[in-house]
Formats: C-alpha cells, sequence, structure tokens
C-alpha cells in the first residue's frame, strides 16, 4: 500500500531532521568552487585567462552539483534502510551515474523550454490576432 503524500513529507523531514550533518556535509561541497570563482573574480584584472578560469570552476561546479546530487540521494536512501553510510565507496559508487543525471537533467530543460514555447507563442498569436 502506498503512503498518502503527507505520510511521506513527514517522514522525508524525520529523516533530515535526523542526519542533517550527514546532508550538510555532502552540500558544503559546492562551496569550493562557488568560493574560487568569487575571489577571482574579485582578485584577478580584466584579462582572458580569468574568464577561463571562472568557465573552468564552472564546469566543475557542474559536474560537483551532479555528483552531490547522486551522493545525497543514495545516502539517502541507505539511512532510510538504518544502513551504514561507507563515504569513500558512496562517492566512488556516484561516479557512473553523475552522467545519466546530467542528461536527465538536459531532457528535463528541453522539455520545459518546449513546453514554454508552446505557452508563450501561441499567447503572442492569440495576442496580435
Amino acid at each position: 500500500m502506498l503512503s498518502t503524500p503527507l505520510n511521506l513529507l513527514v517522514a522525508c523531514l524525520k529523516l533530515y531532521r535526523a542526519h542533517f550533518w550527514v546532508f550538510v556535509g555532502y552540500s558544503a561541497w559546492l562551496l569550493a568552487p562557488m568560493i574560487g570563482m568569487s575571489l577571482i573574480v574579485e582578485q584577478m584584472p580584466e584579462q582572458n585567462l580569468s574568464d577561463y578560469l571562472i568557465l573552468a570552476l564552472t564546469v566543475v561546479q557542474i559536474v560537483l552539483s551532479f555528483w552531490m546530487t547522486v551522493c545525497i540521494a543514495r545516502s539517502g536512501s541507505l539511512l532510510k534502510n538504518n544502513q551504514p553510510i561507507d563515504t569513500a565507496k558512496l562517492c566512488k559508487e556516484a561516479l557512473p551515474y553523475v552522467r545519466p543525471v546530467f542528461l536527465v537533467s538536459v531532457l528535463q530543460i528541453l522539455i520545459v523550454a518546449g513546453g514554454t514555447l508552446l505557452l508563450i507563442i501561441p499567447g503572442i498569436l492569440f495576442w496580435i490576432v
């Protein structure tokens, strides 16, 4: 039997509260590229090198965010089943899933953009005509 949405939400909040620092620890990894990018923007003069460094840090941040998304989802599953978390093993197991998560995100962006165009273009046509 399926849980109601309210029961699922309450269970998720209890899990999150019980293991708050685990999730914060994984999310903290996303701060490193962001801090590096802000330091580069503030400290370096306007040059092509700073643009390339910002681009590289942006790519690192995107890959790291997908990797941390997989790690957080896997750790949530392990915590729900009361299994211990081996962070080194979990991080290694998460790497092969980065590409599929990226592809799903690209498909999601395309679907949302297509739906937005299907909403806006007829709206403009009806407005003009």
